[in-house]
């Protein structure tokens, strides 16, 4: 009797051990994780108050699913430059099969970069965007999304997710025919 005791003792001493060090090790992923994320904010240059101003600044409209995603680092701001596969053209000359999108953010080093709450394009994700040419030195031959992020407007299961922090007249958009672009 005392045999079988002692191997159940072994068992639950081993069982303890086991949750604990599986424990320790899943707290310190989601340390981990959490750590890796780094928030930036910052002021919009403008504010867009309606889908219509947006669409008047901007230089292209388009539909488009994100390919490879190039992330560098410039002057100290992370920034993530995305060769986009153009689905459908609402406003502007057509650039062709493919445009690089330009934004503020993105993985690199490990870390995680997102401006106001909005990450930049994974691979595979599709959005309606209204973008800028963009002239500087992070990029050639790139667009950038009028308002920074207030003119990316991802697709999901068919709808529309307007990005966070924009103005009301912006975060109403859930489908495509709210973006008036007929």
């Amino acid at each position: 009797m005392n045999y079988i005791f002692r191997n159940k003792f072994t068992y639950v001493v081993f069982l303890l051990l086991t949750i604990i060090v599986v424990s320790s090790i899943v707290l310190i992923e989601k340390n981990k994780k959490s750590d890796s994320v780094v928030s930036i904010s910052g002021e919009f240059e403008r504010m867009y108050e309606s889908v219509e101003s947006l669409h008047i600044d901007s230089d292209l409209v388009l539909e488009v699913t994100a390919g490879n995603v190039h992330t560098l680092k410039y002057e100290g701001l992370v920034f993530s430059l995305t060769d986009s596969f153009v689905k459908k053209v609402y406003k502007g000359p057509n650039p062709g099969p493919s445009i690089n999108i330009l934004e503020t953010g993105g993985l690199f080093e490990g870390i995680a970069y997102i401006f106001e709450g909005n990450p930049v394009f994974k691979s595979n994700e599709s959005a309606v965007v209204f973008l800028k040419k963009y002239i500087g030195p992070v990029a050639e031959n790139a667009y950038y999304i009028t308002g920074s992020i207030q003119g990316k407007f991802k697709i999901d299961g068919g709808r529309l997710e307007a990005p966070h922090h924009v103005s009301e007249g912006l975060a109403h958009v859930k489908e495509l025919k709210d973006l008036q672009l007929y």
